[in-house]
């Protein structure tokens, strides 16, 4: 799907597909773009015959073996939507490298995010029905959150693909989604096909009650507060849901981290008001003690170090930082793999419940008495 001010780039991404794919061109060409509009021709054209209707915008970028791959993941997950792509730093993007970590082929998108639409596959009879739900809503209503609310509507829970089979080309973006000082890329694209066996299932929501990401440059954590209801919790409520009630480890760990690093990398400690360094480290060793639930262990994790890249580029972004992290990023991604590792091995206490309210969680704080 495309606009006539990018039909070129559309025109050169389905030459190189090689199955002569139809392009969606956007119906409006004088009035302002609309990715809306385009989606509902884009899935408007799935052939009869065909079991799943697979949708591009023109600034995807396929890997090599593209197609068997995506034929290999229709089999696999034959009724529900899946994403091939996800942006860095969403939810859904901190949710596929916990995944790839896992060795799972897929993770499970949050329900109440919107749905990636760079490059997405639906079972047929889905896409149909998608066209009609969605020519009812107004143009400029973005198409990625009208397709989470159509599946959330169905009572379908997505999947993205893990690792990424679309990268981002990084161009200008017509909707204005390029405004803060970012690259919007894949949370884990490897531009080839894996070599060792595959990896199968999915990561489910279920297995994962906290959810640690890093967002320009600030740390957070998302959980499920009620059921079907996802949202934000803060930095204390994220330690003490995951039992990590003694914090020595944590700042004594970044501490010796910062020392080590090359003397340039260091100084970006004081960029992003002093937290960058603080923000990546905090947001690891969450990720590391996620993993440590998951029954993982970072040490013997050989592939997806490449991940941790996305981490880094995409949780920093934002900060007028992007020549810098791409100079350090050899160490940075080596600081935060040592915080992932450190969060694994951190010792665990009682847990408080996430979502709980406020006073709740400051009880749990407070002293406990000592019997006699």
């Amino acid at each position: 799907m495309t606009h006539p001010r990018r039909l070129a780039m559309a025109e050169a991404l389905a030459e190189k597909l090689g199955c002569r794919p139809a392009i969606a061109v956007d119906p409006v060409p004088d009035g302002p773009p609309s990715a809306m509009r385009s989606a509902i021709v884009a899935w408007g054209l799935a052939p009869a015959w065909a079991t799943h209707h697979l949708v591009l915008q023109d600034d995807a970028q396929p890997m090599p073996g593209f197609l068997p791959a995506v034929e290999e993941a229709a089999a696999a997950h034959p009724e529900i939507p899946l994403a091939l792509y996800e942006h860095w730093n969403s939810w859904n993007g901190a949710m596929a490298r916990l995944a790839l970590r896992c060795g799972r082929a897929g993770s499970e998108l949050i329900p109440t995010q919107y749905v990636p639409t760079v490059a997405l596959m639906m079972p047929r009879p889905l896409a149909a029905d998608f066209v009609e739900f969605a020519v009812r809503l107004p143009a400029e209503f973005p198409d990625d959150e009208s397709i989470a609310i159509f599946v959330r509507r169905r009572g379908l829970r997505g999947c993205l693909a893990v690792p990424n089979l679309v990268e981002h080309a990084g161009v200008e973006s017509l909707m204005g989604n390029d405004r803060r000082d970012e690259e919007r890329r894949s949370a884990c694209f490897r531009d080839e096909r894996p070599a060792a066996a595959r990896p199968s299932g999915i990561l489910r929501l279920a297995e994962v009650p906290i959810l640690p990401f890093l967002r320009w440059g600030e740390p957070s954590a998302v959980v499920e507060v009620v059921p079907g209801r996802w949202s934000t919790i803060s930095i204390p409520e994220t330690l003490w849901g995951l039992g990590l009630d003694d914090e020595g480890p944590l700042w004594e760990g970044y501490a010796r981290a910062v020392a080590a690093l090359p003397a340039a990398a260091a100084g970006l400690a004081g960029a992003a008001g002093g937290r960058l360094l603080s923000s990546l480290w905090l947001t690891g060793y969450l990720e590391g003690a996620v993993l440590a639930d998951l029954g993982v262990d970072p040490a013997s994790d050989e592939a997806p170090r490449w991940s941790t890249r996305s981490l880094v580029l995409g949780g920093l972004r934002g900060r007028g930082l992007r020549q810098q992290l791409h100079r350090h990023l050899d160490a940075l991604v080596r600081f935060s793999d040592l915080a992932i590792g450190a969060g694994a091995r951190a010792p665990r206490g009682q847990r408080a419940r996430t979502g709980a309210p406020a006073w709740e969680v400051a009880a749990r704080r407070l002293p406990r008495r000592v019997a006699g």
